[in-house]
């Protein structure tokens, strides 16, 4: 495992591809990849290279595209196993969940 600042994480939207990807420097090193259905979006898969897993990037891309979802006034359908967790555990995102 390589061990990293999180805090260095920069975190890209690629509409194209419909996902979000966290990167250190110009590497992509997590992904939440997401349908989406008018204002939803429905986050199918979140993702961490393993060579970097134990860093906190799920949890980290995770809030950030809850976040974005606030912001653009979405809903969420988590559908991805991590992401049902992870708004099961902050009870603050619960008003997202379509």
């Amino acid at each position: 495992m390589t061990r990293i600042d999180p805090d260095r994480l920069t975190f890209l939207r690629d509409e194209r591809k419909s996902r979000y990807e966290a990167r250190l420097d110009d590497t992509v090193v997590g992904v939440v990849e997401y349908s989406p259905r008018d204002r939803t979006m429905i986050i199918v898969h979140t993702g961490t290279k393993p060579e970097f897993r134990g860093n906190g990037i799920a949890a980290r891309i995770t809030q950030h595209v809850l976040d974005e979802a606030r912001k653009l006034d979405h809903r969420v359908v988590p559908e991805c196993p991590f992401t049902a967790q992870f708004v099961a555990e902050h009870p603050e995102y619960a008003d997202l969940v379509a």
